[in-house]
């Protein structure tokens, strides 16, 4: 083991690990104890398509023609619900509770011809079903499912709502009841001791239908459950010149939702999010006191490169020192000479006497290396000569691209 890996697996550093494998658990048991929620679907939101979702729901009452959309913003802060434009609104089991500023307001919009269809979530002390004048019956969630079947109608809609409903449904696990015994709410579905499961309500120019439980309504339970047939009703009796609007603000999505917003909702507001901040932090308090470089080590940045030209003049210079300029100035010439390709030194002083004659540009740089080209001379500029090489060069090559 390296000399870091053992520094890593120090007494103090263990004892940071188990502590952090301490909080995860702690988290992943408070997330499943709650004692507000019985047993049940975890999420029916119409975004879910997995066991506890309710997206077959919403899916096919759209391809059955009904129409539908997702609401996912909080219900107006004008307690006149006027200008609200939804006319039709299904909520399922929200996760988030309805406030009973909510449910007061609901109950106004209802009046005002509003209809809702209101499935109870499994949460102690629904405001919503306060505000229709009902709870959850006693016991209020059974252990096992049981049998609902429909009731015996009073009005054109319920009746019409009940048509085509198996005479058995399953999955329920709660009840529902009337506060006061209002003889105007209409039972649709009751269990064997005629407790209601399912209900009409009307208020004033518009309707409530409320269902207990979710547990039928669900994507594994839905097909199979026999509570299809009553909701594609209501949903299409509700959608009659208008579109039905899924509740998903209370399921936690909000459209007004950055990604920033919506990571620390998760990290602030969840058992899980708060367990991955706290495993944050201790892991990177572990880092820093073990001393573990995170990442390779920085390599020292290279020297920067010389240029030719530094070079060139480098070399001349030592030439000069040394009184050699003869033979410097005629390797740099036979250089030339063998980038035109010329046989001889006289076939390289007749082109450099062309392109002196052709090109005004380059005529002093051809007629000082054509000089050097007849006799190289002991006194010879190597910077100089170089530069004009360069730029006879660079002119002829850009003169063959063209």
């Amino acid at each position: 083991m390296s000399a870091s890996g053992e520094r890593f697996w120090t007494r103090e550093t263990r004892a940071i690990v188990a502590l952090a494998i301490v909080v995860v658990l702690l988290a992943v048991l408070a997330g499943g104890g709650s004692e507000s929620r019985a047993p049940g679907p975890e999420k029916a939101s119409t975004f879910i398509t997995g066991d506890g979702g309710a997206a077959a729901l919403y899916l096919t009452a759209r391809e059955l023609g009904v129409s539908t959309n997702q609401w996912m913003r909080p219900f107006p802060d004008d307690p006149s619900p006027h200008e609200f434009p939804v006319r039709a609104l299904a909520i399922i089991a929200p996760d988030e509770p309805l406030l009973a500023s909510e449910a007061t307001w609901l109950l106004r919009w209802i009046e005002r011809g509003g209809l809702l269809l209101y499935v109870a979530p499994r949460a102690e002390n629904d405001e919503m079903l306060k505000a229709l004048g009902l709870e959850l019956g006693a016991p209020r969630w059974r252990r096992d499912p049981f049998v609902a079947r429909p009731g015996h109608a009073k009005s054109t809609l319920g009746t019409s709502l009940l048509e085509g409903t198996p005479r058995s449904i399953t999955g329920f696990r709660s009840t529902i009841v009337s506060v006061g015994g209002d003889p105007s709410v209409e039972s649709l579905l009751s269990d064997d001791e005629d407790r209601m499961v399912a209900a009409l309500l009307w208020h004033e120019r518009g309707r409530a239908i409320v269902v207990a439980d979710a547990g039928p309504i669900v994507n594994d339970h839905l097909r199979d459950s026999g509570m299809a047939p009553f909701l594609f009703r209501a949903l299409a009796d509700s959608s009659r010149g208008a579109t039905v609007w899924f509740d998903e603000f209370h399921h936690g999505y909000d459209d007004r939702t950055t990604p920033t917003i919506a990571a620390w909702r998760f990290v602030s507001s969840t058992h899980l999010g708060w367990a991955v901040l706290q495993i944050a932090i201790l892991a990177f308090v572990a880092l820093v006191f073990a001393g573990i470089r995170v990442g390779r080590a920085l390599s020292v940045a290279p020297p920067p490169r010389r240029s030719s030209l530094e070079h060139v003049e480098a070399l001349a210079a030592a030439y000069r020192e040394s009184a050699a300029k003869r033979r410097p100035a005629s390797l740099l010439v036979d250089g030339l000479r063998l980038r035109f390709g010329a046989k001889s030194r006289e076939d390289l002083t007749r082109r450099l006497e062309v392109i002196a004659a052709s090109q005004p540009a380059l005529h002093d740089d051809a007629k000082l290396l054509a000089q050097h080209s007849r006799n190289a001379s002991d006194d010879a500029d190597l910077v100089a000569l170089t530069k004009s090489i360069d730029r006879v060069l660079e002119e002829e090559n850009r003169v063959a691209t063209q």
